[in-house]
């Protein structure tokens, strides 16, 4: 029943200039990730060990968001609805990033609402309440994010 496909969409002010790596010259990124924290750390983890600090620092310099969405079964059943999760690069974040700590990038999220932030969790909790997606869609999707969530 649960077919739901995720991505990630990183957005920068200029990836291609900021990475000493060779990527087409748009603004964005792709990378399979089922969380922003996640999608941070496995840009970084593509470095050699020795160039990850240059990497953090580059990436906390030039990152502007990283969107990680889900896909669900629409209540009307025409279609999908797009669940995401929204990280906004503010200081915080970027501090973060820049000494290694992604592991607080969850907290910053559930947190920032006021500056465009939300987690996957309250995404689906939205679309849910306004009927955009049934409980029993979301519920499998909810139930294997929640042992990651008891990590953080």
């Amino acid at each position: 029943f649960f077919n739901a496909t995720a991505t990630t969409e990183i957005y920068t002010l200029s990836l291609h200039d900021a990475l000493p790596i060779s990527l087409p010259s748009r603004r964005y990124a792709g990378a399979s990730s089922s969380s922003a924290a996640g999608t941070v750390d496995r840009i970084i983890e593509v470095f050699p060990h020795d160039q990850q600090g240059q990497i953090r620092a580059h990436l906390a310099e030039c990152l502007q968001a990283v969107v990680t969405q889900q896909l669900f079964p629409a209540a009307d059943g025409r279609g999908r609805v797009v669940a995401a999760e929204i990280l906004v690069a503010t200081r915080a974040v970027a501090t973060s990033i820049r000494e290694g700590t992604s592991h607080l990038i969850p907290g910053m999220l559930s947190t920032n609402r006021r500056v465009g932030m939300q987690t996957m969790e309250q995404a689906v909790s939205e679309l849910i309440l306004n009927g955009r997606v049934v409980p029993e869609a979301a519920e499998e999707y909810l139930d294997q994010l929640a042992p990651s969530l008891a990590s953080v």
